[in-house]
């Protein structure tokens, strides 16, 4: 009922702004960006953050955004931001709080929204729709003639609230109807301001060093990083196989293997110690910077399709990304691609996600009752794709 309710606000909006539009300002003193702040979204949205700030130099822009380590550590220091507003998307005084949100937004005189893909633009509108110009993205929807899919794909479009962003935003930016990169879909949002667009560079991350954190003597470092075991989206490997396959690593290279990630993950850790106990742990001992950090140290580094193999990819680290239902050509490799490995399973319904949900003419992921793509990547074939990129004598170049 509520998916109604806010159409039904978004629709008196959409009257009000037809019958007193806000004029178009001469200068943009003032950006609100409006963005999902997952680490894998924030770290490909940063080249359209950097391109923002070149065109504005002199614009205070502001950040909202829900709490993440992102917003808490990598966003403040990249210096692409004057302000960051938190706030929970969902949770028992989210309602009350986006009162106070929307309130702000339209005290803030601002002249320009930017809205990334997944925010969550109908919780916002009354404050967003006061703001001249408003950029966003926008699904071109398919609409079936089977009754039963046609409910199903409207209540989809309901819950992510893209009726409300059609009606609230004046610069539209549509999602290609093929996969299409992060970072390119993600650079159309400046132009769609009309502003030119250069060859996105490589975000530089910033990084800070750990205590204890030293060059391995003498030997590579590999990097890897399990993922959380309770994904909701099936795309993480079995501990048990990342273990198989660093102990095989160390063994091919003699290197060092550096374990990654957050406290969620340990159980995971002492699954893969009991076969490769020679792998040294820093998950759950280090902020996301320092994580970067550890992560900017290896020679490789291998991962599923997580945050911190999106880190890896912008570090430069050459990779070796584990795909699921997901693929590469939306959220992998965007720059020197060739330094980089991707693996998968090539089973026909692969993929079978796209812009983090599930794609309408393929096997919807949350039922499908196997997740092959990724619980079928075996560990001798994922060893041998790797030796055969990263010959054990030289590595990685």
């Amino acid at each position: 009922m509520r998916y109604f309710f806010d159409l039904a606000r978004a629709l008196w909006l959409r009257l009000k702004l037809m019958l007193s539009p806000a004029p178009v300002p001469v200068e943009i003193r003032r950006v609100l960006v409006l963005g999902y702040a997952a680490i894998g979204d924030l770290i490909f949205f940063l080249p359209a953050l950097e391109s923002l700030r070149r065109h504005y130099p002199k614009a205070k822009i502001t950040f909202l955004a829900n709490p993440y380590p992102t917003t808490r550590e990598l966003l403040p220091a990249t210096g692409l931001v004057d302000e960051i507003w938190l706030h929970e998307w969902e949770g028992p005084f989210a309602a009350a709080q986006r009162i106070a949100i929307n309130r702000r937004i339209a005290a803030g005189e601002f002249d320009l929204a930017v809205l990334t893909l997944s925010s969550p633009a109908h919780y916002f509108q009354e404050g967003l729709s006061v703001i001249p110009l408003r950029a966003g993205h926008c699904r071109i929807a398919r609409w079936p003639l089977w009754p039963v899919r046609l409910w199903r794909t409207l209540k989809q479009l309901l819950v992510i609230g893209e009726p409300v962003r059609r009606l609230l935003l004046n610069r539209i930016v549509w999602i290609e109807p093929d996969f299409e990169h992060a970072v390119r879909r993600n650079l159309r949002l400046i132009e769609a301001l009309g502003l030119p667009v250069e060859a996105a560079s490589r975000p530089a991350l910033p990084v800070k060093t750990p205590a204890g954190l030293k060059a391995p003597e003498g030997a590579k470092r590999i990097g890897v990083h399990l993922g959380p075991p309770n994904n909701q989206y099936h795309k993480i490997w079995d501990a048990e196989r990342f273990g198989g396959l660093c102990a095989a690593l160390a063994r091919a290279y003699g290197a060092e293997i550096a374990l990654v990630g957050t406290e969620d993950e340990r159980d995971s850790v002492e699954r893969v110690a009991r076969l490769c106990p020679q792998a040294s742990s820093w998950v759950g001992k280090t902020s996301l910077l320092e994580t970067f950090a550890v992560i900017a140290s290896c020679d490789l580094f291998i991962s599923c399709d997580t945050g911190l193999a999106k880190a890896a990819l912008v570090l430069g680290v050459p990779t070796v990304t584990l795909w699921g239902l997901s693929t590469p050509e939306e959220l992998g490799a965007y720059w020197d691609r060739e330094r980089h490995l991707d693996i998968r399973t090539g089973i026909a319904c692969h993929p079978c996600a796209r812009l983090g949900m599930a794609m309408e003419d393929r096997l919807n992921y949350r039922v499908c009752g196997h997740h092959d793509c990724i619980a079928k990547l075996e560990l001798d074939f994922v060893l041998a794709r790797v030796l055969e990129k990263y010959p054990a004598p030289k590595m990685v170049s």
